[in-house]
């Protein structure tokens, strides 16, 4: 009788310690779970400042990205366990596997607090170098500065302002000639292969009726300056100028036969200069333009599906020509050639090569006999 009580007694107290280590594993494995999810957050952390760190051409501390998790080293070999062990045994041993992983809980959770708050740090420095950058950019002693000099037409007169006086004046003196500016500057094939290349250029600054040059005044009107302020009247000529053919370009070698004329290509160009600028340096592109120029892309892309008698290729065309004139012209900051004199000749490969490229696309293009092995 006694040893029946006995018995029940130590089962009871079994269950008791068995639920015990069952709770505390519960826990423990809750605490992990956090753990873990902190860890994907730091590695997300550590990927965005990689790359705003390739961005800005800052090198990174190789202690924090040459690791990929915090886990704890495998704890040393435990004596082999006895194959029969007694009910005691197993719950000793289950208890000293609890407690080794709850110990090693807190190095863990410090090592990751360390690690993010040392990356937030980094992020805050770039945020400072980045904006002691647009101060020296500002600057106009800097060297840096050098490429964000406005071309002006006139004092007072910014690019863009000069672009649209002379979109303008050209549409009044077409009416005055009866269209014959159009005639002659439109974008036709036969004619660009008979050797009227200029015709590439001229056509985005003729426009088909008032409803026409309105539309694409007004674009130019809200887009340039955005993208002139982040790069300065020179390079936002020439995204304007290299998007603008590109974009004559595409169309001469989709649609060579087909009479047209208009800025769309070059404004589709700023357009995806800007996404470029996005790309490359996300900082210079407030959140609430990114979502404005991706409204008005979406929106001019449907137009360019949808409406009839619209050039679709050279739309498509110039916003391909800005996205690689980004390349050109260099992201907001120095340009690809103020890198190189610093000692940074990347972007200026990079340069040469999407001019290359563009280059031989157009000349293509404007071949004939080249086109037709296409």
């Amino acid at each position: 009788m006694a040893t029946s009580i006995g018995d029940h007694l130590r089962r009871r107290w079994l269950d008791y310690q068995r639920r015990r280590l069952e709770e505390q594993e519960r826990q423990i494995s809750r605490q992990e779970i956090r753990l873990n999810l902190l860890e994907v957050e730091l590695v997300e952390r550590r990927r965005e400042v990689a790359r705003q760190a390739e961005r800005l051409g800052i090198p990174l501390p190789v202690h924090i990205f040459s690791r990929e998790t915090f886990s704890e080293s495998p704890p040393a070999p435990e004596a082999p366990a006895d194959p029969n062990p007694s009910p005691v045994a197993e719950l000793a041993r289950w208890r000293r596997q609890l407690e080794a992983r709850r110990a090693a809980l807190p190095r863990r959770e410090q090592a990751i607090r360390e690690e993010l708050a040392e990356l937030e740090r980094l992020e805050a420095e770039f945020q400072r170098h980045w904006e002691r950058f647009q101060r020296r950019t500002a600057d106009p002693g800097s060297p840096l500065a050098r490429p964000r000099r406005r071309i002006t037409l006139g004092a007072g007169w910014t690019m863009t302002q000069t672009l649209l006086a002379i979109i303008a004046a050209v549409f009044v003196l077409d009416l005055l000639s009866g269209n014959w500016l159009l005639l002659a500057g439109a974008k036709f094939g036969p004619s660009i292969w008979g050797g009227q290349w200029y015709r590439l250029l001229t056509s985005a600054f003729l426009h088909a009726n008032l409803m026409h040059f309105a539309t694409n005044a007004f674009s130019i009107y809200i887009i340039g300056p955005l993208v002139e302020g982040m790069v300065g009247g020179r390079r936002f000529l020439l995204i304007y100028l290299v998007s603008a053919v590109m974009g004559s370009g595409a169309s001469l070698f989709f649609s060579p036969f087909t009479l047209s004329v208009g800025a769309s290509g070059a404004i589709f160009g700023l357009l995806g200069y800007l996404l470029f600028a996005h790309w490359r340096r996300p900082q210079a592109v407030p959140y609430s333009v990114r979502q404005w120029v991706l409204g008005i892309l979406l929106l001019n892309v449907f137009i360019t599906f949808v409406m009839p008698r619209i050039d679709i290729w050279g739309h498509l065309g110039g916003l391909i020509g800005g996205f690689a004139a980004g390349f050109i012209a260099g992201p907001p900051g120095p340009s690809p050639l103020a890198l190189y004199r610093s000692g940074r000749p990347g972007p200026l490969g990079l340069a040469v090569l999407a001019t290359v490229v563009m280059g031989g696309f157009l000349w293509i293009a404007v071949n004939p006999a080249l086109r037709a092995l296409f």
